[in-house]
């Protein structure tokens, strides 16, 4: 089972927003060349700041840190 099969619906149409986003960069309005990198560079950077965030948040709150 691939981790978007295990996602809820919800979490599903927000992802479907991400990428419809991402595909409007691709289109002849988007952007392109090394401005299309540099924003995929951002979303990812971006991504993976938010996943840390959440990680240490749950890490914190299963050893009884959070109250």
């Amino acid at each position: 089972m691939t981790n978007y099969e295990k996602l809820s619906d919800r979490a599903k149409q927000i992802y479907g927003n991400v990428e419809d986003a991402m595909q409007d960069a691709e289109e002849m309005e988007g952007v392109s060349g090394v401005d299309y990198v540099r924003l995929m560079e951002e979303i990812m950077d971006e991504a993976s700041k938010r996943k840390s965030n959440h990680e240490r948040i749950m890490d914190d709150y299963f050893i009884g840190r959070v109250r």
